[in-house]
């Protein structure tokens, strides 16, 4: 299974995103050798046949893991449009200063994932179960989307501008996180303008102890 690094997270994990350029294309002759002008309009190595429809969610997350499970999301991400499944494969981190959980989904355009950032992680007094605070910005809270997976990059992420996240408990005391993530209208340089969009995802922490 291939793998994939948190773009400029570090050590300390102050960077945040996972994006990759790529070079634009109008048909297969604006690529080199060796790379296909994608339904995206970019050039990339073809997928190979029988090629994974998910990634690892487990790299550049250091040593503060935490148990995550039963995630999935559904939305759009910038250009990408109608995705949603359920997690492939997850991981999550919490240090005290952040909580961190990835979550990959396999579509059929190959995998996306994304990214939800939580300033002062499980500790926060003001998201506890039964709590929903809505967040703008990216200070406190943010979920990145990425999506456009190959050779061990992502192609295109868009961080959140505004994210409303609620907490209840399991029956088995874990808790569980639902989030609904806006993403503002742009312009990308590679792929196009696209509108406004969101996302909404749920996954489940271990219980605090």
């Amino acid at each position: 299974m291939r793998q994939w690094t948190l773009a400029a997270a570090g050590a300390a994990l102050l960077g945040w995103g996972c994006a990759s350029e790529y070079r634009p294309c109008v048909s297969h002759t604006d690529c080199g050798s060796g790379l296909v002008c994608t339904e995206a309009f970019v050039c990339q190595p073809p997928a190979p046949e029988g090629a994974e429809q998910c990634v690892s969610a487990r790299q550049g997350l250091g040593l503060a893991s935490i148990n995550v499970d039963q995630g999935q999301f559904r939305g759009d991400v910038g250009p990408f449009r109608g995705m949603g499944d359920q997690a492939c494969d997850m991981a999550g981190f919490d240090d005290g200063d952040h909580l961190l959980v990835n979550t990959v989904i396999p579509t059929t355009r190959g995998p996306a994932m994304t990214i939800f950032r939580l300033r002062d992680g499980l500790i926060r007094q003001d998201l506890v179960p039964g709590r929903s605070v809505t967040f703008n910005g990216d200070t406190d809270a943010v979920v990145h989307g990425c999506a456009d997976w190959t050779a061990s990059n992502w192609g295109f992420d868009i961080p959140s501008d505004q994210v409303t996240v609620t907490v209840d408990e399991a029956r088995n005391g874990d808790w569980i996180y639902r989030y609904t993530a806006h993403f503002p209208s742009g312009v990308d340089a590679v792929y196009g303008t696209y509108g406004a969009h969101t996302i909404t995802g749920t996954f489940q922490v271990q219980r605090p102890n």
